[in-house]
């Protein structure tokens, strides 16, 4: 019965002391963000970093890595990545249907640009501005 409770007492004070060491070593989840989590230092230093050359038809495209975090993604992930009138209008090609992937077989390039986590993101407040019947103000 002696030995039972002196290793107890023993586990006890590895599982304590454990704790507070572990603790001090900075095992601990930190409260403070980073506010540069979307930041890109060196974005101007290659102009030609997002241009895709699509060699199956003798064209290119650009595609910009966004923050998902900032709302103005929505604008860029749908101007880059399906047709809609004003980017139709700009390049006078109107054999396309406005709203579908301007590339389909480079549809890869939404979750690569993080535009799936923007879109994931700003979904519900897009899905309230399109529906005009309900407002919950």
């Amino acid at each position: 019965m002696y030995k039972t409770i002196v290793i107890l007492i023993i586990v006890l004070l590895i599982l304590i002391l454990g704790n507070i060491f572990i603790t001090r070593e900075g095992f601990q989840i930190s409260s403070v963000e980073s506010d540069n989590e979307c930041s890109f230092d060196d974005e101007e230093s290659d102009s030609d970093c997002n241009k895709i050359e699509d060699s199956a038809n003798d064209s290119s495209f650009s595609v910009h890595n966004v923050c998902p975090n900032d709302p103005r993604c929505l604008g860029i992930c749908i101007n880059d990545h399906t047709w809609t009138d004003a980017n139709k209008r700009s390049i006078g090609y109107v054999n396309a249907t406005t709203g579908e992937l301007k590339n389909p077989e480079y549809a890869h390039l939404i979750s690569s640009s993080r535009c799936g986590e923007c879109i994931k993101n700003f979904y519900e407040i897009t899905r309230l501005i399109l529906d005009k019947d309900q407002c919950n103000i």
